[in-house]
C-alpha cells in the first residue's frame, strides 16, 4: 500500500470515528510518516491507535509490520478496535497520557502478546497512542525501571498499619516506585480493568490511573497526604497518597464506579424528564388556547404574526411527541417516518415559502425509542434554526435549500443537516442559542456521538455521527 493510501486511511478513520480536528489528524499522519526505524524494535509490530468516541474503544489507524521476522498478524487490522478486556495498556495510555510498559494483552487475532504503549501528544493533549507489540517468546525489551529489583521488604508492623487502616484497594511501593505489597482487592480491581499480568513488582508508572508519575507523588507528599479522584474507562476511584512509617509510599483507592454509574444514570434521566416536561407535559394545549385568545385580541399585524407562529411551533412539538409515543412497534421505531413528520410539521408551522425547499434523504432505519426521541428533537432544532436564520436575505428569485440526510454504515449512523443560507460562525459562543445548546447536550449525553459544525460555502452544515444500539 502506498504512503498516499496509508495517509488517506488515517485521515478517513480519524474523521469518521474520532473527535480529532484537522490539525491533530495532520500531525498524526506526519508522525506516522516520520517514525524512525529503531534497531531494538525491528521485530516488532508497531501500531497507532486513536480513541473512538462513538464506540468508546481504541481504534487502529496505522500498522507497520516488522522490518525483520514474521508479523503477529495474518490479516489487516487497521480499522479494528482494541477492547479494554484484551488490551488495557493502550486504552490506559490514551486516557491518562502515561506509558504502559510491557503489559500482557490479547491481539485481534487471539494471540497472547506483550505490549508497550506511549502517548502521542499534540500540544497538551494525548491524541493517539504508539503501540509496540511482540510475542511472549520474543519479548526481550524491558523498561530500565523493570530491570530494577526491590530489595526492600515490608515489615509486619507496616503491613498491619496499612491493611488495618482501610478496607479498600491498597498498594505499597518502595522508594524506587516498585510495588512490594498489595491486598487481594487490588489484585481483583486491576484484573477487572484488564490487567492480565500479576501486578506485583510493577512500577507505579505502570499502575497509575491518572497523569501522576512516581516522581510527582514524591513531590506532592512533601506537603502531606494528597487526595484526589481518577477515572479510567468506566471505573472511578477516590485515591489517597501517603508516606508510611519506614519510608514506603502507600496508595489507597476507594472504588466509586457503581456509585458513579448510578449517578450518571440519574443525571441522564433528569435531563430526559426535564426535556419531556418542557416540550410535552407543560400543558401545551392550555398554552395554545391562551395564545389563541390573545391572538383574537391583538390589533397589530406584527403581533398577530408572532402569536400565530408561536401557536404553530407548539402544535408541531405536540404532534412530534404524539408520533413518537404512539408507535405500535414497541421500543423500535422507523426513524424515516418520524423525521418526515417532524420536517413536515416544521414546514407547516413556519409557513415555508415556495422558494424554500427541504430535501430529505433518509435511510429506512430502526432505532431504539430512547434514541429516536433525542434524534427527532435534534432534527427539529437544526431545521428550525435554518428556517429562522439562514434565509433572511433571500427573495423569491433565489432558491433556498435545506437538506436532511441520515445514512447508516453498518453500526455507524451519520446525520447531516445543511443549508445554503448566510451561514453562522459557530466558533462564537454567542451564536449558540438554546436550540443549539440542546442539540449539543443530546448528542453528548443521549447519542454518545460526535458533532461537527462545518462551513458550507455558502451556508451551514452540521454533521453528527453516532452508534446504533440495535444490532
Amino acid at each position: 500500500m502506498s504512503n498516499q493510501q496509508i495517509n488517506s486511511n488515517i485521515k478517513e478513520l480519524c474523521e469518521k470515528y474520532t473527535s480529532l480536528n484537522t490539525k491533530e489528524i495532520n500531525y498524526l499522519i506526519s508522525y506516522a510518516n516520520n517514525l524512525p526505524i529503531e534497531k531494538d524494535y525491528l521485530t516488532y509490530d508497531i501500531f497507532i491507535d486513536a480513541w473512538d468516541k462513538i464506540s468508546q474503544q481504541a481504534i487502529v489507524v496505522w500498522h507497520r509490520r516488522p522490518i525483520k521476522g514474521q508479523s503477529l498478524y495474518d490479516g489487516n487490522v487497521v480499522g479494528k478496535h482494541a477492547l479494554i478486556q484484551d488490551e488495557p495498556g493502550p486504552i490506559r495510555t490514551l486516557q491518562t497520557g502515561m506509558p504502559s510498559v510491557n503489559l500482557m494483552a490479547i491481539s485481534q487475532e487471539g494471540a497472547t502478546i506483550k505490549q508497550t504503549s506511549f502517548p502521542i501528544e499534540f500540544g497538551d493533549k494525548t491524541i493517539a497512542v504508539l503501540i509496540l507489540e511482540t510475542s511472549l517468546k520474543d519479548d526481550e525489551l524491558v523498561s530500565k525501571n523493570h530491570t530494577k529489583k526491590s530489595k526492600l521488604t515490608i515489615t509486619k508492623d507496616t503491613f498491619d498499619y496499612i491493611f488495618n487502616a482501610i478496607q479498600d484497594i491498597v498498594l505499597v511501593f518502595n522508594s524506587d516506585g516498585f510495588l512490594i505489597a498489595n491486598n487481594k482487592i487490588a489484585d481483583q480491581f486491576y484484573h477487572d480493568i484488564g490487567y492480565m499480568d500479576p501486578i506485583q513488582q510493577m512500577h507505579f508508572n505502570n499502575l497509575s490511573l491518572n497523569e501522576h508519575r512516581f516522581e510527582d507523588v514524591k513531590k506532592l507528599l512533601k506537603y502531606g497526604i494528597y487526595e484526589g479522584q481518577s477515572s479510567f474507562w468506566n471505573y472511578y476511584v477516590d485515591f489517597k497518597y501517603c508516606e508510611s512509617p519506614g519510608g514506603l509510599y502507600v496508595v489507597i483507592m476507594t472504588n466509586r464506579s457503581q456509585e458513579k454509574l448510578l449517578e450518571n444514570e440519574i443525571n441522564n434521566e433528569l435531563v430526559t424528564i426535564r426535556e419531556v416536561h418542557h416540550r410535552v407535559k407543560n400543558n401545551l394545549q392550555t398554552v395554545v388556547s391562551l395564545l389563541r385568545l390573545q391572538l383574537h385580541r391583538t390589533s397589530t399585524d406584527e403581533a398577530a404574526k408572532a402569536l400565530s407562529e408561536s401557536i404553530n411551533r407548539i402544535l408541531a412539538t405536540s404532534t412530534t411527541h404524539d408520533i413518537l409515543s404512539e408507535s405500535n412497534t414497541g421500543d423500535v421505531i422507523n426513524i424515516k417516518a418520524v423525521i418526515n413528520s417532524v420536517v413536515d410539521n416544521l414546514m407547516y408551522s413556519h409557513a415555508v415559502k415556495g422558494y424554500i425547499t427541504i430535501e430529505k434523504n433518509i435511510d429506512d432505519l430502526l432505532l431504539d425509542f430512547e434514541m429516536a426521541v433525542p434524534l427527532a428533537l435534534i432534527i427539529n432544532e437544526l431545521v428550525q434554526n435554518s428556517l429562522e436564520h439562514a434565509f433572511r436575505s433571500f427573495d423569491e428569485e433565489q432558491q433556498a435549500r435545506i437538506e436532511v440526510s441520515i445514512k447508516s454504515d453498518q453500526e455507524l449512523i451519520q446525520m447531516i443537516v445543511s443549508d445554503n443560507g448566510s451561514g453562522i460562525n459557530f466558533s462564537n459562543d454567542n451564536h449558540k442559542n438554546l436550540g443549539l445548546q440542546i442539540v449539543e447536550s443530546f448528542v453528548n449525553s443521549k447519542l454518545n456521538g460526535l458533532i461537527v459544525y462545518e462551513p458550507n460555502h455558502p451556508g451551514t452544515r452540521v454533521k453528527i455521527n453516532f452508534k446504533n444500539t440495535i444490532e
